[in-house]
């Protein structure tokens, strides 16, 4: 909008469009003539219906994140063939030297073959990558979303939707991200799945809720 004085460019209103209040407003002179006046609105005009948006944003995140080699859940298999063990004043895994030709490949080796002793591949090897994969809603609604800050730190067994969630594993609820739009809520909400072969257990899940309360 265009007005001749300042004052004016700070009291003009431009109505309420779809219901939805003023958020800003910027003001720029115009040479010597006036003021332009950009007022911006946010909001949902059907914040007065139902608590929550349906329209719902879904993402899946993946990525991959150095873990300590003695927490894969096939550990004690690894250990076993490559002569691995945990040393817990060093927190390192000490490995073999050389281990057994047949350990790691016996398909066409003699006997004797197989017991020849070759270079542990694995030795110096300390960490692994583990594919991390997070589950993101976005959407908003009308009230300040106090369930999702308590459900921090909690374990779901399921995805929202009926989205699959893989054999043995569950997810972990971490904090939303939360903004003021207007007259609603913005929510982003973020569950991490778990390593595979193991859970997020809820002992130590609540833990993390308990340190996100403080």
């Amino acid at each position: 909008m265009f007005c001749e004085t300042l004052n004016e460019a700070l009291t003009i209103s431009g109505g309420n469009p779809f219901g939805l209040p003023e958020v800003s407003r910027s003001i720029s002179q115009v040479e010597s003539i006036g003021y332009e006046v950009r007022i911006r609105y946010e909001g949902n005009k059907g914040a007065e219906g139902s608590n929550e948006s349906e329209a719902s944003t879904y993402e899946f995140d993946s990525g991959f994140k150095e873990i300590p080699l003695v927490n894969h859940p096939n550990w004690w298999r690894i250990s076993q063939k490559y002569g691995g063990s945990f040393d817990s004043q060093t927190n390192q895994i000490v490995w073999a030297q050389t281990i057994p030709r047949g350990n790691i490949s016996k398909k066409g080796l003699s006997t004797a073959a197989q017991g020849e002793e070759v270079r542990n591949p694995l030795v110096g090897v300390q960490t692994y990558q583990a594919l991390l994969q997070t589950f993101r809603r976005s959407y908003v609604q009308r009230r300040f979303p106090q369930k999702q800050l308590e459900a921090v730190g909690t374990t779901r067994e399921k995805l929202p939707k009926g989205f699959p969630t893989p054999k043995g594993r569950n997810w972990l609820i971490r904090p939303p991200k939360i903004a003021k739009r207007g007259n609603v809520w913005e929510v982003i909400e973020e569950w991490e799945l778990s390593l595979p072969g193991r859970k997020h257990l809820p002992e130590i899940a609540a833990a993390v809720g308990y340190n996100q309360d403080l």
